[in-house]
Order: structure tokens, then sequence, then C-alpha cells
């Protein structure tokens, strides 16, 4: 519901501050992660993650680099992650 609140507003810029079980839903919602294995996504203390809205699709700049680091304790994800 508050992802597709965010959709809704003609705001241009939003700045949400969380804790990691909300960006572990969002970075699950994004790259496709089954539920039960959202506890396995790795974000360190104060890690930043930046998603951006554009053409009413919700875009993410973390880096490949920083996406194996995020997964590295998922078997389901590959090399070759495709987000929605």
């Amino acid at each position: 519901k508050f992802l597709k609140s965010l959709f809704i507003k003609n705001e241009n810029k939003i700045l949400i501050v969380s804790h990691n079980v909300f960006l572990r839903c969002l970075i699950a919602k994004y790259y496709k992660i089954k539920t039960e294995n959202i506890y396995k996504i790795k974000i360190n203390y104060g890690q930043k993650f930046e998603f951006f809205k554009y053409k009413n699709k919700l875009i993410s700049n973390i880096s490949n680099k920083e996406v194996k680091k995020i997964f590295l304790n998922l078997n389901e994800v590959s090399n070759s992650i495709n987000p929605r």
C-alpha cells in the first residue's frame, strides 16, 4: 500500500528514512525475491539505497557490485539480476 501511494502522489522528490526491515522488503519487491528469503538480504548498518520514480516505475541506482554483496546469502539470485 505504501509503495502504491508513492505513485499516486505527483511529488517529484520524496525522502524515506527507514530501518533495514523495510529496506529488505523494498529490495525484495524490486528484485522479485521470495518473502521467505527476505531475511537473507544483507544490509549493513547505515547503508544508503536510492530508488527513483521514473515513468511510473521504481528504479534503483544500486550497482551490480553492491547487488552481489546484498544477495551474497541468496542462492536463487543469479549474476544477472533483472529488476522489475
